[in-house]
């Protein structure tokens, strides 16, 4: 009787226990699911932001090939404001 006692718990135990494992483990897969969909938006929101700083770049390329415009080596007031009284308050303001 004691012998009969022991296998069925055991038995249960073991039961018991491979329950416990199957929730982990369905558990651990959609954890896993939900993981790979935010890495794959993540992914794609990545390219797509990429994507877009490369044609901002290639749009700026093209339109400083095609129509260039004088670049200071540094910014300095217009000696013209400077000299004839008018301006931004560099030399003589005439405000």
């Amino acid at each position: 009787m004691a012998m009969q006692t022991n296998t069925i718990q055991q038995a249960l135990c073991s039961g018991f226990r491979d329950v416990i494992d199957s929730q982990n483990a369905g558990t651990q897969r959609i954890i896993d699911t939900i993981t790979q969909d935010k890495i794959q938006s993540l992914q794609t929101e990545l390219q797509s932001a990429q994507l877009q700083l490369a044609n901002v770049s290639q749009t700026n390329n093209i339109i400083n090939t095609l129509r260039p415009t004088p670049v200071p080596a540094y910014i300095t007031c217009s000696p013209y404001q400077a000299a004839y009284g008018y301006g931004n308050g560099c030399g003589n303001c005439a405000c």
